[in-house]
């Protein structure tokens, strides 16, 4: 009996190591985004908080996603030490990249307007291994002050839904007018591009469309306000210390 090529039997095949690499920000995505904002206004938790993170030259791009994941998780950790539940929290992030530059992170999340987060306070959040160093974060900025790390509120929901299109402007421009954005080219990241919150997410829109056609918006409000807490509940037992 032959012996197998390594290389051509089935199951013997090496796995893939390489790290993907994307130029545009797909329509999935952008759809996918824009609807998962809607849908966090719709029960509640509108993304009124924007920040940006920009990492040091240096770090590297595959792990850039793993940082603002530890970072979201840090952030939920606070806000909940703060007595701000799991249905209360949700967010959508965008990483960008500016020619011969680290990518830079938009982040949008919901903050309840009795919690203050101030530029340090989140960099803070911020593993420490993404480089980014406190003593260069004061606690308030403008937007052009240089800042690694600037956090923004919403004064309303317009506001919120303008971000919203402003950090999707990655999307090629042949796409762009499906949806009526800017596109301003975002150059090429190793990894993860964009991220949504699984409760706002497109089984969620999926989970509560379906309530609501059995029992109205409170129905399907109580069921997803549900799902969320018994996901952060499950997080908060298993997850590490």
């Amino acid at each position: 009996m032959p012996l197998r090529n390594p290389q051509s039997y089935r199951g013997g095949r090496p796995k893939r190591s390489s790290t993907k690499t994307t130029y545009f920000l797909t329509l999935k995505d952008v759809s996918t985004a824009l609807r998962a904002s809607e849908f966090a206004r719709l029960v509640g938790i509108p993304l009124n908080t924007h920040a940006t993170v920009n990492f040091p030259s240096g770090i590297a791009e595959d792990k850039a996603s793993i940082y603002i994941a530890k970072t979201i998780k840090n952030l939920r950790q606070w806000l909940r030490r703060r007595g701000i539940s799991g249905a209360q929290t949700t967010h959508l992030w965008v990483r960008e990249r500016r020619p011969d530059q680290a990518s830079h992170v938009h982040l949008l999340f919901h903050l309840p307007l009795s919690a203050r987060l101030t530029n340090s306070r989140f960099a803070a959040l911020i593993p420490r291994e993404a480089g980014i160093v406190l003593g260069e974060v004061p606690d308030r900025a403008g937007r052009d002050s240089g800042t690694p790390v600037l956090v923004l509120r919403a004064k309303s929901d317009e506001q919120t839904r303008e971000w919203t299109r402003y950090v999707l402007k990655g999307i090629s421009a042949l796409d762009a007018n499906d949806f009526g954005l800017r596109p301003a080219r975002q150059g090429p990241i190793a990894g993860k591009r964009v991220g949504v919150a699984e409760n706002i997410g497109a089984s969620e829109w999926t989970n509560w469309t379906t309530d609501y056609r059995i029992g109205g918006r409170e129905f399907a409000l109580q069921r997803w306000r549900e799902r969320a807490e018994a996901a952060k509940r499950v997080q908060a037992r298993t997850g590490p210390a």
